[in-house]
């Protein structure tokens, strides 16, 4: 059941740092001006975080990548092969038993069951067709033969007031089947007499492989718990099914998996989930066809190690829906380079950025462009020790018929997740209840979009793995209150359609491939980012028996982006999963930051790139192919290290802050081919890279363009280079297109008026404003070149 104290206290306890970063800003400012040549090293705090913990995948470390990525190859239809038997639907009553069920009673005519006290036991293998309604008892199974019973449900009203109208409770597979033609109905009561095993724990519940096959339909409205269990595999070949259910609408410990129907789940907690965290082969959820329409509290869709999508229908609320969403206040995105720009916000992706005052959480006040309103307290407050946190991965625990999930990948450690009911404000840990993950589709290791149709409006992600998410094919259309698309190590688009109408962040993950595909993002805050995976500590806390939690230590562990905001070089391994990855399990990490060897990470850039002596971060952004469009209120395009463009067609619109910028990256920016056009604000704006193969035009105005004003760039024989209406107003526009030649003239016009005429020479971008071609500033906005005039 959803608690919100929890996750209203995470909320404030981030939003208390959310403005912290100012007050380090402005003390690395006073101590560069007072000592320009000092060591970098011995500008800064010795920071070292602490042992900490990943849940991520069980696969090699990755690599940063400027190639095309490789796939897992995952597929629903390769995980899955059903018996013939899973399949057969047909049934005759001469050859089966008959139960007839009749109120407070049944009658039995066959051999394999017997009826007494309300109830009905099956012990044998057979066929077994049932019909009749059962206003206070049990369907049991209790069989120790090898083969498969299979129940009939030809026009069945079940009901059982104090545990599950059918119990599987022993039986080497069931296959119940939906008789054509007929409606079906199981209800339980909101209280159960549960056995020494803590079981059964849904309205249908086995303890056997369980396949649901069969054209006629099922009706479960499971008052207690869950709707359908199985705690080896659940297999659905085909029918109507609608689950009402207090907590989880199906549960497949060992796996998930829908060749097809037409699936309606109305859950308090999860929709559909796997739970098996202790085999990595197992623990999945497989959809190979089907029409699903899910309503949940918590996750829609979530697998313990892997979600495979082939096909499919889906329409997916979570939580309320992206309006329901965590609270996101205006931070410094973008920032002055490495300290804030392209990091992951503190808090994961709900919160701010910077690790705000160590010692309390609190920031002062800034104002629009990012900048303090009261600079105080501007020495000895850049280190990022303390009461600061990393980001955990998200998992799930099952124990005793009770969920537990750790924190999310995109939740900071002081918000891990958990079923227990304590409230204490007095421990060091911050508890979130299960409510706090409320995403869309969610997996542990892989999540693989292969084709199908999403429309998905969550409160949390849209689309989560705590390791790789790919999607090779498929239409989504994506309405999130957090993350739209979220790997915590990879994501790969291959191809398909993304549609994201409202996210706080678009694409998000450490490794961030594009091959191909058609995207489209509107976030309000970045729209892509590259942000390095987390390192997270992971502890359990006993609780009174009846519930797991899952407590990650909020002041022990640093994230990755705060120990850059300290100036400090991470000599952490970040535990990473490849494309090809296919099980998760939990890996140490030690983390160490060291401000002394902060001189050693590249040179120093002034208020862009790295920011001040500061070197990159190992996140990469690689786009090969496909089309993007980002519109942003934060950064555009945002790398915590670099960026590599071989082709495609990417536009990004946004910000119109000052204090964020449409490109940001804290590396190298290298543009070899496709076509790029930016059109944001001009406080922080960066160009590709001088290492670049392909020449860049950046346009800066004299004063804000209104949206809708029509910018050209032609060349010499009135031929247009490139053409943009800007969504969003904006002080420059950034070209970059095989058409543009050094040596080449070319003109700007904005509104059908001609800005300025000017010729390329030498330059690998070409700064440009109305009165002609300027020089780049030294140590400008820009990474390693491309600074902006």
């Amino acid at each position: 059941m959803r608690k919100t104290t929890k996750m209203e206290k995470a909320k404030k306890f981030r939003a208390k740092k959310r403005a912290g970063l100012v007050i380090f800003l402005s003390a690395m400012l006073t101590m560069s001006a007072c000592s320009s040549a000092a060591n970098p090293a011995e500008q800064t705090t010795n920071t070292t975080a602490s042992t900490t913990t990943a849940a991520q995948a069980a696969a090699p470390a990755s690599t940063v990548s400027t190639a095309s990525a490789s796939l897992s190859g995952l597929t629903a239809a390769g995980l899955v092969k059903l018996d013939d038997e899973d399949y057969t639907a047909d049934w005759s009553e001469t050859a089966s038993t008959t139960i007839t069920l009749a109120g407070t009673g049944a009658s039995v005519n066959g051999s394999g069951a017997k009826a007494a006290d309300g109830s009905v036991t099956i012990t044998a293998a057979g066929t077994y067709v049932l019909s009749g309604t059962l206003s206070d008892g049990q369907i049991l199974v209790d069989t120790a033969d090898t083969e498969s019973v299979r129940i009939i449900l030809n026009g069945v009203d079940l009901t059982d007031s104090d545990s599950a109208p059918i119990y599987i409770k022993s039986a080497e597979k069931v296959i119940l089947t939906l008789a054509e033609g007929t409606a079906n109905t199981v209800t339980d009561g909101q209280t159960y007499t549960l056995n020494e095993d803590e079981e059964p724990s849904a309205a249908i519940f086995s303890k056997a492989d369980l396949t649901i096959n069969g054209t006629g339909s099922l009706n479960v409205t499971a008052n207690y718990k869950d709707g359908i269990t199985s705690k080896d595999d659940l297999n659905i070949v085909s029918g109507t099914i609608d689950i009402q259910a207090a907590d989880d609408g199906m549960v497949g410990k060992d796996r998930v998996y829908v060749e097809g129907g037409t699936i309606t789940i109305d859950a308090a907690g999860d929709g559909i989930k796997s739970t098996n965290d202790t085999d990595a082969e197992k623990g999945f959820v497989a959809i190979k066809g089907g029409t699903f329409d899910i309503k949940a509290g918590n996750d829609g869709i979530q697998g313990e190690t892997n979600v495979v999508a082939d096909g499919g229908e889906f329409n997916i609320v979570t939580g309320g829906g992206h309006e329901n969403g965590p609270e996101h206040t205006t931070e410094m995105g973008g920032g002055f380079g490495g300290f804030s720009g392209g990091q992951r916000p503190e808090g994961g992706m709900r919160g701010p950025r910077g690790s705000g005052d160590p010692g309390t959480g609190q920031g002062p006040a800034v104002d629009e462009n990012g900048a303090a309103i009261d600079p105080t307290n501007t020495a000895g407050t850049g280190s990022a020790t303390g009461n600061t946190s990393g980001e955990t991965a998200d998992t799930s625990d099952e124990t005793t018929g009770t969920s537990s999930k750790a924190a999310d990948a995109s939740d900071t450690a002081a918000d891990a997740a958990g079923s227990a009911d304590s409230d204490s404000d007095t421990t060091t840990t911050s508890t979130e209840t299960e409510s706090d993950s409320m995403k869309g589709i969610k997996a542990g290791s892989v999540l693989t979009v292969n084709g199908g149709t999403f429309v998905i409006d969550s409160a949390d992600d849209a689309l989560h793995s705590n390791g790789v998410v790919e999607v090779t094919g498929g239409s989504l259309q994506i309405s999130t209150g957090d993350d739209a698309v979220h790997g915590e190590t990879d994501l790969i688009i291959a191809d398909g359609t993304i549609d994201i109408q409202a996210s706080y962040e678009g694409l998000e993950a450490q490794n961030i491939t594009i091959d191909g595909g058609d995207i489209h993002v509107v976030s309000s805050d970045d729209g892509v980012n590259a942000s390095e995976a987390a390192a997270v500590t992971e502890t359990e806390t006993p609780t009174d028996g009846t519930a797991s939690t899952d407590e990650a230590a909020a002041d022990t562990s640093i994230s990755s982006e705060e120990a850059a905001a300290s100036a400090s070089n991470s000599t952490a391994s970040v535990v990473t999963a490849s494309a090809s990855a296919s099980t998760a399990a939990l890996k140490t990490v030690n983390s160490t930051t060291s401000s002394d060897t902060a001189a050693a990470t590249g040179e120093a850039r002034g208020m862009g790139g790295g920011g001040f002596g500061m070197g990159a971060g190992n996140a990469q952004l690689t786009i090969n192919g496909g089309t993007l469009t980002v519109d942003a209120e934060g950064d555009g395009l945002d790398s915590n290290g670099s960026i590599t463009m071989t082709g495609g067609t990417v536009t990004v619109y946004g910000p119109t802050s000052s204090g964020n910028g449409s490109l940001d990256y804290d590396g190298t920016f290298n543009l070899s081919g496709g076509d790029l056009i930016v059109a944001g604000s001009t406080g922080m704006a960066q160009a590709p890279s001088d290492s670049s193969s392909q020449l860049s035009i950046a346009m800066t105005f004299g004063s804000t363009q209104t949206a809708g004003t029509q910018v050209d760039i032609k060349d010499s024989e009135g031929s247009t280079v490139a053409s943009v209406t800007p969504s969003k107003d904006f002080g420059m526009v950034l070209v970059s297109s095989t058409k543009l030649k050094d040596g080449g003239t070319y003109t700007v016009s904005a509104g059908g008026s001609e800005i300025v005429t000017f010729t390329i020479s030498g330059s690998v971008t070409t700064w440009v404003n109305e009165s002609g071609v300027t020089t780049a500033a030294s140590g400008g906005r820009g990474g390693m070149g491309g600074g902006r005039p």
